[in-house]
């Protein structure tokens, strides 16, 4: 929905994508690229999976800051892609910032979304854990159990408001 707001713009959206992998990343750009002609994508970078050092994350950030984007998408998976941006937004404060998780995925004809009648009924989960049963059942009871307060998130003293979402808090 966001970028199809981008057409009333009087110059291209510029957008950034940092995550993915590198071939999802380009088929998930061609495919918007052509439904969205309006918008520009300005960086795309895919860093490695696993943890990175503070100087790795530093430079993408400042590759990304140097391409000047509008709308930055994050396509980490959950809880990293909101460590990131929780980190970094301030670099880039007049850009939007959104934790996209495996969005691109579906651009990229790598997944399937859920039928109409599914996603009308808001199930759409359901058919997303039925196809990647391992991966989605463990992230469910990692959040689950994050929002409960009995883990708090990186960066924070683990205190989540009424959503169970963590709070940005650092810890003393």
């Amino acid at each position: 929905e966001i970028l199809s707001q981008g057409r009333v713009l009087h110059s291209p959206l510029r957008v950034a994508i940092y995550g993915s992998t590198e071939e999802t990343a380009e088929r998930a750009v061609a495919t918007l690229g052509g439904r969205y002609p309006w918008v520009s994508f300005v960086a795309s970078m895919q860093p490695p999976f696993g943890p990175r050092s503070a100087e790795d994350e530093a430079g993408d950030i400042e590759h990304l800051v140097a391409e000047r984007p509008e709308l930055c998408l994050i396509a980490l998976g959950c809880p990293r892609q909101e460590e990131i941006i929780a980190r970094h937004y301030a670099s880039l404060p007049s850009a939007v910032w959104i934790g996209v998780g495996g969005t691109f995925d579906f651009f990229a004809a790598r997944r399937r979304r859920a039928p109409g009648l599914v996603q009308r009924l808001g199930m759409e989960w359901s058919f997303r854990l039925l196809q990647e049963p391992s991966r989605l059942w463990r992230r469910g009871r990692c959040a689950a159990f994050r929002a409960r307060g009995r883990c708090g998130a990186a960066g924070t003293d683990g205190a989540h408001d009424q959503h169970g979402i963590a709070s940005d808090r650092a810890v003393g």
